[in-house]
This record gives C-alpha cells, sequence and structure tokens, in this order.
C-alpha cells in the first residue's frame, strides 16, 4: 500500500473522504446505469421466493467525485497513478445487500427481462461465472468506438448480494491495472 509524505495511505485517506461525503452529500449525481437499488428490486420481482435486506449503498458522480479528486490531490500530491486513475472515473454506484432469502443457486440466471431491459440501454454480458457457491455477472457498455466507458457487476451468493457500476475513462483504469501487475491480472482471469 503507498503512503503518501504526509503518512496517510491512499485507500484509507479515500474510504474516510468516500464515507464524509456520502453522509454529507447522500446520493449526489445520477447514473446512466440502472441504480442498482433498482436492480436488486427487478432481482426480487422476477425470482420467485428473492428477498435482500439493503446493508451499504455509496452513490457518487461528477459533483463528488470532483470534490474528492480535489481534496485527494491537495492530500497526496505526490501520488499521480493513483489520481489519474481516480480522475478517470466519472459515476460510481455500490450497493450491497443482504440475502434474506434466495431460490437455489445451482441453475440461477439473471431474469431475462433484466438482462433484455441493460441490453436495450446498450450493455452487453461479457462475463459470467459461477464458482464456490457464487456467481457473478459482468456488463459492460461501449462508446463508438468500442472503448469500454460503463462496468456493470452483478455479484450474489447465498449471503450477500452486490452490484458496483462504474462509469469514466475505464480503458485508463484497465490498461493501468495491467502494466502495474501484468501477471497479477492474468492470473485474476485464470490464464
Amino acid at each position: 500500500m503507498r503512503e503518501s509524505a504526509k503518512g496517510l495511505s491512499l485507500s484509507g485517506l479515500l474510504a474516510g473522504l468516500l464515507a464524509g461525503l456520502a453522509l454529507l452529500l447522500g446520493t449526489v449525481g445520477c447514473s446512466s446505469a440502472p441504480a442498482v437499488g433498482e436492480v436488486a428490486s427487478q432481482l426480487e420481482r422476477q425470482l420467485p421466493g428473492a428477498e435482500f435486506e439493503r446493508e451499504f449503498h455509496l452513490r457518487l458522480g461528477r459533483l463528488t467525485l470532483g470534490m474528492v479528486r480535489g481534496l485527494a490531490g491537495w492530500a497526496m500530491p505526490d501520488e499521480d497513478e493513483d489520481l489519474e486513475m481516480l480522475r478517470a472515473v466519472r459515476r460510481i454506484d455500490i450497493g450491497t445487500y443482504r440475502v434474506v432469502s434466495l431460490p437455489s443457486l445451482d441453475d440461477l440466471t439473471l431474469p431475462r427481462r433484466l438482462v433484455a431491459a441493460l441490453e436495450r440501454s446498450g450493455w452487453s454480458l461479457m462475463v459470467r461465472t459461477r464458482q464456490d457457491g457464487e456467481s457473478i455477472w459482468l456488463f459492460v457498455r461501449q462508446d463508438g468506438e468500442g472503448v469500454i466507458r460503463s462496468l456493470y457487476v452483478v455479484a450474489l451468493d447465498e449471503v450477500e448480494l452486490t452490484m458496483v457500476s462504474l462509469e469514466g475513462r475505464l480503458d485508463r483504469i484497465l490498461a493501468e491495472a495491467i502494466a502495474d501487475d501484468p501477471s497479477g491480472f492474468a492470473a485474476s482471469f485464470g490464464s
């Protein structure tokens, strides 16, 4: 973990800033991706027997992220690479839900109506995995040049439903992740 000249770790500072801003500003910003609460509700309606209880939700838009970038730049002026990655993100929407009840995960698929709604909005299912009692779906949306600009992850196991939506210059973040640790990045995809 990197330490700034003032002794603060990037992750510790960002976590504190995000938590503080979330308390002060609530859910500032809108997202062109479906809101995580909307997806959780659709899953409950479309999966008989599914029930989720919200534990955590954080939505940060351009205004809030701009404030976070400004504060992070002031507090950690020597962290150019990390700040550049933060500048690449325009919107973040994260939600975690406790699973109250759920049908069997053995043959679980995302409801067709939900997938169809995402596809009508320009989203494509890129990855679907099932292992160790967890199902993960990764949707992406590309711009006119084929560059990934939006990412939506739905992860579900017997205990928790987690959804993450990111929008921005995700190609920059991906390139940075590969450059920082090529073998680790490849290993995360099972290579």
